[in-house]
């Protein structure tokens, strides 16, 4: 995430009691910090580290029952819990909520325009409903120019973590129109 510019979507958790603050938008977009209880271990980081065994080549329930069976306590018995070498700038009680500012659509829009509703990635200029802004890092609150990148609805479906464009009746439209 660090060679990707996007580490700022992580904090820094070392409690090792099983709970976790978290930022939680809704649907109906009401925000709120709350502690949660268990959330699961990343299993590429249990991959990665070989965690007692663990493999992303073992069975799926086989991953399944480890990644239940996982506790911070006996992991930070084994490992520091400074085992980081490149700290998130964020800790958990002090991470700002990854929200769009409220005046968002007119940031969104002004931008657009100043890249005359073409795509920065493959210089597409489709009709405007198809031209969307994207975040670099992830982080929505992060409107710096430096961060946004205007793109056409088919590139902004190819970044990390949008792929659900892809189910959307415009993407459908989209490539129908524009191919």
């Amino acid at each position: 995430m660090w060679q990707n510019n996007r580490s700022l979507r992580y904090v820094v958790a070392n409690r090792d009691d099983g709970y976790f603050q978290v930022n939680v938008v809704s649907k109906s977009n009401s925000k709120r910090r709350t502690s949660v209880e268990h959330l699961e271990v990343c299993q590429n980081c249990l991959d990665r580290l070989r965690y007692e065994g663990f493999s992303s080549e073992l069975l799926s329930k086989e991953r399944r029952a480890r990644v239940a069976r996982f506790t911070l306590r006996s992991f930070f018995e084994r490992f520091p819990k400074s085992l980081l070498v490149l700290r998130p700038t964020y800790g958990a009680s002090d991470a700002p909520l990854n929200d769009y500012p409220s005046d968002w659509v007119n940031i969104a829009e002004r931008y657009k325009e100043e890249k005359s509703y073409t795509c920065e990635r493959c210089g597409l200029q489709p009709d405007r409903r198809f031209v969307h802004v994207h975040h670099k890092n992830g982080q929505k609150n992060d409107c710096q120019e430096d961060n946004l990148k205007c793109l056409c609805l088919k590139c902004h479906a190819e970044e990390p973590m949008h792929s659900q464009i892809k189910a959307s009746p415009g993407f459908r439209e989209f490539c129908a129109r524009y191919g």
